[in-house]
């Protein structure tokens, strides 16, 4: 059989040809291998711990309730204060 330019000798001859090389889909598809760590690697904490730590962020919440009322009444008061003065002037 001639050599003939740019023809794959198997295709010619009816064989199915596989090249070595992979297609851009091929390189898309490969799966990539993943490190899952075990759930029951990580430390779980003792009820103590977790009951401190909840304990903690109550205390962070409840501070943080307690500013943001005490932000309401400073704004209610300067609120009011304006109000006043805006219907003395026009009133």
């Amino acid at each position: 059989m001639s050599k003939v330019p740019g023809v794959i000798p198997s295709a010619a001859a009816g064989v199915p040809y596989h090249s070595t090389k992979r297609t851009r889909l091929e390189y898309r598809t490969v799966v990539k291998p993943v490190l899952i760590a075990p759930i029951n690697a990580q430390k779980q904490p003792t009820s103590q711990e977790q009951l401190a730590e909840n304990s903690n962020r109550l205390g962070e919440l409840q501070k943080i309730v307690t500013e943001q009322k005490s932000d309401i009444k400073t704004l209610k008061k300067k609120l009011d204060s304006v109000l006043n003065l805006s219907l003395t002037k026009t009133g």
